[in-house]
C-alpha cells in the first residue's frame, strides 16, 4: 500500500475519530460538573430561616384578611427565608401546596442582588460519567412588577462553562410568558392584587393590597361566589 492510500484509508479516518472524541470530551467537561451548582447553598431546609420566613407569611395572612379595600401591605423575605422555603417544600405536600412552587424551582436556588436574580439549576442526567452527573444551568435576570405590570429580562444564562445565547432566552422566556402568564386568570389577579415585586440588599419585597388581592382571586378562582380562598385564608389566620 502507497503512503497516499495508508495516510487517505486509514490515518485520516483515525485522526478524525481521535479529534472527535477529544472534542466530545472537552464539550463534556465544560458541560457536566460533578456537583450540583447549589452544593454551596443548603439543599437541605434551613430550620430558622425557614420558620422566620413561615412566620413572616403567616403574619401576613393574618393581617390581610382583616384589611378593606386600597390597603397596602409589605412582605419582605431574606435570599436565605426565600431557599430554605424553597428547600423547605420540597417533599412537603403542605408546604409545597401552600406555597404553590412550580416544579422546576423545587430544586433550584435563587441569589437575590439589587434589581436582579440569579436561578442556579443542577439538572442531573440520570447516571454517572467520567466527567460528572449534573449540567449546571445559571440564569441572571430582572424579574419585577410595577403597578401589576410584570416584565422579565434575561441578563445572562449558561449551562456549564458555555454562554448560551441571550437573545434565544428571552425569547424562550417571552413564549413562555404568553403560554402561562399573559391573559390568563393569574395576570388579572397580580395586576389587581400586587402594586410591586422588587429586590434590595439581598431581599425580595412584595407591596399589595390584600383586599384587592383575595377578591380577584376568588372571583377568578371561584365564580361560584363560594368564597373559598378568603375563608381559607380565615381558617390559616385562626
Amino acid at each position: 500500500m502507497s503512503v497516499r492510500k495508508l495516510v487517505l484509508y486509514i490515518l485520516l479516518p483515525l485522526f478524525a475519530v481521535v479529534l472527535l472524541l477529544t472534542a466530545c470530551s472537552v464539550v463534556a467537561v465544560m458541560l457536566l460538573d460533578e456537583s450540583p451548582i447549589t452544593a454551596q447553598i443548603a439543599t437541605s431546609p434551613d430550620f430558622i430561616p425557614m420558620m422566620t420566613g413561615m412566620r413572616t407569611i403567616q403574619e401576613n395572612i393574618r393581617t390581610a384578611v382583616k384589611q378593606g379595600p386600597g390597603t397596602e401591605r409589605t412582605l419582605e423575605l431574606t435570599e436565605r427565608e426565600f431557599n430554605a422555603l424553597l428547600a423547605g417544600s420540597i417533599g412537603n405536600p403542605f408546604a409545597a401546596s401552600f406555597l404553590r412552587i412550580p416544579e422546576e424551582m423545587k430544586r433550584g436556588r435563587l441569589e437575590l442582588e439589587n434589581g436582579t436574580f440569579t436561578f442556579l439549576y443542577p439538572y442531573d442526567i440520570g447516571r454517572d460519567t467520567p466527567f460528572g452527573r449534573f449540567l449546571n444551568l445559571r440564569c441572571r435576570f430582572r424579574f419585577a412588577i410595577d403597578g401589576g405590570r410584570v416584565t422579565v429580562t434575561v441578563l445572562e444564562c449558561k449551562a456549564g462553562a458555555f454562554s448560551v445565547p441571550r437573545g434565544r432566552v428571552q425569547e424562550f422566556v417571552e413564549r413562555k410568558m404568553k403560554e402561562c402568564y399573559f391573559g390568563k386568570p393569574v395576570e388579572q389577579v397580580i395586576r389587581e392584587g400586587v402594586v410591586s415585586w422588587k429586590t434590595e440588599r439581598e431581599r425580595a419585597i412584595l407591596c399589595y393590597r390584600p383586599f384587592e388581592l383575595i377578591e380577584a382571586a376568588d372571583r377568578v378562582w371561584n365564580p361560584d361566589g363560594s368564597r373559598r380562598i378568603r375563608r381559607t385564608l380565615e381558617k390559616i389566620a385562626r
